[in-house]
């Protein structure tokens, strides 16, 4: 089902305008809603009337004369208990005006007919009439109710965004400067929040539609385009070792990274991958891999990483980028021009190799970056390799 059609659908069978949208996701009746309220206060209460002196005049005139006592008796008892109804009524309605408020009750709805009651609607454990017709509602969907609790009303409904949707979705992100909380985005209408949780015992992300949790991701999804973490934020994470961690994982492979990285292989003093990887900050297990090994948590949204060794030593980190590009314009900007490998058969990948040194280090390391067309400033690297070296 297509969501936004489908809530457009809904906005119009509930009469409502976006501003009262709007005005219920912030918690508040909007302005169209406010005069239905009022409108509706008034119509119960003549409604009532008319329907009580229906009646009575149905029994005075179809009575035979004299009228007795007991049919007396009937009419003040009907006339009393319709216009308590349509006076309790009204109360809820005028209390709904006055308090304001609108909660939203979020998660899957079931709609049952309940005789003469009419079609009900039961989400998050709390039942209310459902004033619009049951084909509204869509089966096995998740949906935003928004109430006024003063009145047990309905007022406006739409579809919840669903994870699965999101993550095939083209979704520009903006940074919050909250570290926990970093990304935000607005989808029709829906705030979006992506949480980073204590990695790898938890799921890296947590996605969050106006604070109400809509599930979990591993990775960062390609379809969604994340902005560069603030350099405040970066410095404060990496001061502590869980954050500096947590920021190699989560922040994108770029040619900064790269250039951190292979400055820290070469500085380096330890030879054995396990204590050099914590150099790094690229924690979690390595597995085995056809002629290399695995790192089971691959770092900086990179879709693979490898690890290779050479005589107990350390040798190559081999990535395999992830949904951010890596273009040779980049590497060039960030470790100077890069030579091109000659290659040996026409076929060949094209490879440029970038050397790094740092001063006194006991290691040097290249940046070798794998191109399938040839290495122009906008060509994007598929895979890229720091080889470390004595």
């Amino acid at each position: 089902m297509d969501v936004e059609a489908h809530r457009l659908e809904l906005l119009r069978t509930f009469k409502n305008s976006p501003a009262d949208l709007d005005a219920n996701r912030a918690g508040r009746i909007g302005p169209d809603q406010v005069r239905r309220l009022r409108r509706g206060a008034v119509n119960t209460m003549l409604l009532m009337v008319a329907i009580v002196a229906g009646f009575a005049a149905i029994i005075i005139f179809i009575a035979e004369r004299p009228i007795a006592p007991w049919r007396w008796g009937l009419i003040v008892v009907v006339a009393l208990a319709g216009l308590a109804v349509g006076v309790h009524r009204s109360a809820q309605l005028r209390h709904a005006l006055r308090d304001g408020r609108v909660e939203c009750l979020a998660g899957p709805v079931r709609v049952t007919m309940r005789g003469r009651a009419g079609w009900w609607l039961t989400v998050a454990d709390q039942s209310f009439h459902l004033p619009v017709r049951f084909w509204h509602v869509g089966p096995e969907l998740i949906y935003r109710v928004y109430v006024a609790p003063a009145a047990q009303l309905i007022l406006a409904m739409e579809p919840q965004p669903d994870v699965a949707a999101l993550v095939v979705s083209p979704i520009a992100f903006a940074h919050t400067g909250d570290a926990e909380r970093p990304f935000t985005a607005t989808v029709a209408g829906v705030t979006l929040l992506v949480q980073v949780n204590d990695f790898p015992a938890e799921p890296l992300y947590s996605v969050l539609a106006d604070g109400v949790s809509l599930g979990d991701l591993d990775d960062w999804p390609t379809a969604w385009t994340r902005p560069a973490t603030p350099e405040h934020l970066h410095a404060l994470a990496t001061q502590s070792p869980r954050g500096a961690a947590l920021v190699a994982v989560t922040a994108p492979l770029d040619a900064a990274a790269l250039h951190t990285w292979a400055t820290t292989l070469c500085t380096t003093t330890a030879a054995d991958t396990e204590t050099v990887l914590r150099a790094l900050r690229f924690d979690g297990p390595l597995v085995d891999s056809i002629g290399s090994r695995r790192l089971e948590s691959p770092p900086a949204q990179t879709t693979q990483t490898d690890v290779s060794e050479s005589g107990g030593e350390l040798f190559t980190v081999r990535f395999t980028p992830g949904p951010v590009p890596v273009t040779r314009g980049a590497l060039d900007a960030e470790l100077g021009e890069g030579r091109e490998v000659v290659r040996i058969h026409w076929d060949a990948v094209h490879r440029v190799l970038y050397p790094i040194t740092a001063d006194g280090a006991p290691f040097t390391c290249d940046v070798i970056a794998s191109f399938r067309d040839q290495p122009v400033a906008d060509a994007i690297a598929f895979e890229i390799i720091l080889r470390r070296q004595r």
